[in-house]
């Protein structure tokens, strides 16, 4: 059960308007992450999306065979995690992932 401090605290999205949150804040699919994959921004809806990690030595070639596809599990301030073929999360730098 809930205090009144913490049933205070919770409210609706303040991007999607349906889930909740912390009141004010975005919901957890809603939520920003200042961190961008070919020029957009990565938000929690953008979890279990499907994304290419292109190497450096690849200058960029989305088809070099070091390139490997995964699945965007999480972010932070800094990396954006990618699913590769185990169920853990690997950290990717933004420059370094396509979409897709």
């Amino acid at each position: 059960m809930l205090t009144n401090k913490e049933s205070m605290l919770v409210g609706l999205c303040s991007e999607c308007k349906t889930l909740l949150a912390v009141e004010g804040e975005h919901c957890q699919y809603c939520k920003p992450s200042g961190l961008f994959i070919q020029g957009r921004e990565v938000r929690g809806e953008d979890i279990d999306s499907p994304v290419t990690y292109i190497p450096n030595h690849a200058n960029g070639d989305a088809s070099h065979p070091d390139a490997e596809r995964g699945h965007i599990s999480s972010f932070n301030d800094t990396y954006i995690f990618v699913r590769f073929r185990s169920p853990n999360g690997q950290a990717c730098r933004p420059e370094n992932l396509v979409w897709g």
